[in-house]
């Protein structure tokens, strides 16, 4: 069994439905598959460096923001 990422992603899951309605319009801007999209979304792959900055270019989130979509370990506000 694939391993599960302790982090919540429901910020970020929120943020992309709210630009983009869609997970497959947003995987289509940013140039990757539908799978992988989900898989980073639900925790079976992690997120690494230039991954983030994809998502944050894409979803204009600021580096003072990362903690709050990327590196949350509980269900926080998704204030910014």
């Amino acid at each position: 069994m694939p391993k599960k990422s302790c982090y919540d992603t429901s910020c970020l899951k929120r943020l992309i439905e709210e630009k983009y309605v869609v997970h497959k319009k947003f995987a289509n801007k940013i140039g990757i598959s539908e799978y992988k999209l989900s898989d980073l979304l639900n925790g079976r792959r992690d997120f690494d460096r230039d991954t983030i900055v994809l998502f944050a270019n894409a979803l204009e989130i600021r580096p003072s923001q990362y903690h709050i979509y990327f590196f949350s370990k509980a269900s926080t506000r998704c204030e910014t």
